[in-house]
């Protein structure tokens, strides 16, 4: 397929009206190879960062395999496989039209460590998955109950319910798993499952999600504002004892402050975690 009527092809999948459509970024070999890109705000919402701090978390753990699940339109899955070609990469998207772009990326590209699983994750059917040494589970399981399991949710309180034994189904088809979620249920800001404003309740509330037999938490890892983007950074180990081990929140307090994270999207407010699972 030429370059041009390629690039016309996935900018109209990209931009067709579809749940969750232009959320996320083209992957930079697609920039280089088609000059093909989409312009999103990168100080609202960005995944560049997010994948500058994955590549280092490769570089430290021995991963082989890895699973992303509700890969979108695989910014995340297409940049590991093409990035990584010694490592086998499983996107899982319930969006068809999400999987006919990352399929004909990965046909044209000739990517052949990435394979595609046309279907939603849920509580019920992770069994299925193939045990893998790390999952990426980014801002998915704040739709839980909107876009997937609706007849088993029905308010918060049972949410909370199906998020821990989601996670702890989790931890026995993975070694290591990265983590992020939005704080509105469904992406509503109507229907806060806490506040925006309310920073240290959203990490303590991922700590008693994690804080079980299943899980050891690695690292708890924010964005940091540099001028016109992002870097993603680990906490130092004095503020993760102090959280995890002396149940303090002092030290994570200041460094919340030190960083403006009142001054950052409600996206960049959404703290990253690390773990190890324990199953």
């Amino acid at each position: 397929m030429k370059k041009e009527s390629l690039k016309n092809k996935l900018k109209n999948l990209y931009n067709k009206n579809s749940k969750h459509y232009r959320y996320q970024s083209i992957p930079d070999f697609l920039k280089g190879e088609l000059d093909y890109n989409e312009v999103l705000d990168h100080l609202w919402r960005d995944d560049l960062s997010r994948y500058a701090f994955l590549k280092k978390i490769l570089d430290k753990y021995h991963i082989d395999s890895i699973a992303d699940i509700g890969a979108n339109s695989g910014f995340f899955s297409l940049s590991l496989a093409h990035d990584f070609t010694n490592k086998k990469i499983t996107a899982i998207e319930q969006n068809e039209i999400h999987c006919q772009f990352m399929e004909l990326i990965k046909d044209c590209f000739k990517i052949s460590n990435l394979s595609l699983n046309k279907e939603s994750l849920v509580l019920n059917n992770i069994n299925k998955l193939k045990k893998t040494d790390l999952i990426l589970l980014f801002n998915v399981l704040h739709h839980a109950g909107v876009d997937f399991s609706q007849d088993e949710i029905s308010n918060l309180d049972v949410f909370n319910l199906y998020l821990s034994k989601y996670l702890k189904k989790m931890a026995t088809r993975t070694k290591y798993l990265i983590f992020q979620m939005g704080f509105n249920w469904g992406g509503n800001k109507q229907k806060p499952i806490i506040s925006l404003e309310k920073d240290i309740e959203k990490i303590k509330y991922l700590i008693k999600l994690f804080n079980n037999e299943s899980y050891k938490i690695l690292k708890i890892i924010y964005p940091h504002r540099k001028k016109d983007h992002f870097v993603y950074q680990e906490i130092n180990k004095k503020i993760l004892v102090d959280l995890l081990d002396n149940n303090s929140e002092k030290l994570l307090t200041n460094f919340l402050e030190d960083i403006n994270i009142k001054n950052n999207s409600e996206f960049f407010r959404r703290p990253i975690i690390f773990a190890e699972s324990l199953m």
